[in-house]
């Protein structure tokens, strides 16, 4: 997966006028869907919601990427719609999809791009941690989506995918 032809560029133009508005001034619009809770435990359910809410964050310090509101997306928590359909909804040029397993003290956590146009997916990866704190590992995960972010998305080297902490 990696680089794109001129012509995969072409067939993931933008589609609206806000898209269309993001791209003339560099911008990449994304939203992050709320990743599903699959553990089998709905005291776990603050992970999951708290994996989205970092990639969010991490992907808004992306001065080239325009990220939907947390709030914007979570209307589509535990929805079965399609992923064009959403990615219409949030005026989305991209989607991140993605599920949260919990097995004792680890976890998984898969994640997913997605071209809103088409609903096709570009770009997916799991990611296996320990869980001895939880934010460290959200935090972590994160960082990790955002910075395999860059090829997909057709970010510059230069573009800073996450600020350091405070």
């Amino acid at each position: 997966t990696g680089a794109r032809t001129a012509q995969q560029q072409a067939k993931i133009a933008p589609a609206t006028p806000e898209t269309a508005t993001a791209a003339a001034t560099g911008g990449i619009s994304i939203a992050v869907l709320p990743f599903a809770n699959m553990s089998g435990d709905a005291a776990q359910e603050f992970f999951s919601d708290g994996m989205t809410e970092e990639i969010t964050s991490a992907l808004a310090k992306v001065q080239s990427l325009r990220v939907v509101a947390r709030a914007s997306a979570f209307q589509f928590k535990g929805e079965k719609k399609d992923m064009r359909a959403m990615g219409q909804a949030l005026n989305a040029r991209y989607l991140i999809d993605g599920s949260v397993r919990k097995e004792g003290n680890r976890v998984r956590i898969t994640a997913q791009l997605i071209e809103a146009d088409n609903g096709v997916s570009v770009w997916t990866d799991s990611y296996d941690r320990e869980l001895t704190s939880v934010f460290a590992t959200q935090s972590d995960i994160a960082t990790a989506i955002a910075g395999a972010l860059r090829v997909p998305l057709g970010l510059q080297q230069g573009d800073s995918l996450v600020r350091n902490r405070t």
